[in-house]
């Protein structure tokens, strides 16, 4: 059967596959690098969903593609091990939703831990990308001062974002990509070879890693990222003094700090200023949350295969 997306879905364009190519500060892939996969491995949960049924994949219907889908996760993973995936599947598909004072998610696993901020020292891994900040902020200073060279050797470098509901972000967001959908981008990675091999020898479990440029004088508006069992995390490489470069999570406005991290749930409501005079650049970084396990990972993961 050829490649089929859960994007025949009737309500569009799932949450659960889409990676986010537009790169704003939400999560729409639920992928993580820990996860990443070989052609063969892909093929092989491809052929679960194939065999779990004698369909022609032209004339799949959403419901029965749907069904498939839950009989190849229930026959990879038995003994209800990735049932909460299922029930976030279905969940999506009967048009269920996540809505908790102010998170709000169209996609979401039940019973995680639910709130806006993460203390970063929960996540090693993140303590000592921070303390590396300047070596990564050294490498994006080489980037900035030749732009030609970098958007010449590079693949849709400073790119605007590019989803419909991106429009949040605003025309003067910008992004760098170094990893999407757990995998690396060959060239831009090539433009920032040492934060690569740090967020490897780090064994950083991402999913998604790009650099963000937010202008002065602009701001993403207030919006969720309809997903709660993602989380992102901010390392500031170059921040306005003051305060000014700032985000809002659940109601709690915090600023980011040259050299310091955050991590928050874009299932929260949050938005974000620049009211410096510089630009602000971070690096961005996406990962589950840590109460999703190795198992439900590896369904969520056979469902990007599909």
């Amino acid at each position: 059967l050829k490649r089929i997306t859960l994007t025949i879905m009737r309500s569009g364009t799932s949450p659960h596959l889409v990676g986010t190519r537009g790169h704003g500060h939400g999560c729409h892939l639920q992928s993580a690098r820990s996860l990443r996969h070989s052609t063969h491995a892909a093929a092989r949960r491809r052929s679960l969903v194939s065999r779990s049924s004698s369909s022609v994949a032209g004339s799949v219907t959403p419901d029965r593609f749907e069904q498939r889908v839950v009989e190849a996760i229930n026959e990879e993973f038995p003994q209800n091990k990735a049932a909460r995936v299922v029930d976030s599947l279905m969940n999506y598909v009967n048009g269920e939703r996540l809505e908790q004072g102010m998170q709000s998610a169209g996609t979401f696993i039940r019973g995680l831990d639910a709130k806006a901020w993460h203390d970063p020292k929960d996540f090693p891994w993140l303590v000592k990308l921070a303390e590396a900040h300047e070596e990564i902020a050294a490498e994006l200073d080489t980037v900035l001062a030749d732009a030609e060279a970098a958007e010449r050797k590079g693949t849709a470098v400073w790119a605007k974002a590019a989803r419909a509901e991106a429009v949040a972000y605003g025309p003067n967001w910008r992004t760098l990509v170094l990893q999407d959908r757990g995998r690396w981008e060959p060239s831009n990675t090539q433009l920032f070879p040492k934060t690569t091999a740090l967020l490897k020898k780090l064994k950083v479990p991402s999913s998604e890693v790009f650099l963000a440029r937010q202008a002065p004088d602009t701001g993403i508006a207030a919006h969720t990222d309809e997903c709660n069992y993602v989380l992102t995390a901010h390392v500031a490489l170059r921040a306005p003094e003051g305060g000014l470069a700032r985000m809002r999570v659940g109601d709690e406005w915090r600023p980011w700090v040259t050299g310091e991290a955050c991590v928050f749930d874009g299932s929260f409501e949050h938005e974000t200023h620049n009211g410096g005079e510089e630009d602000r650049h971070v690096i961005i970084l996406r990962f589950f949350h840590p109460e999703i396990t190795a198992t439900e990972r590896s369904a969520l993961r056979l469902l990007f295969d599909c």
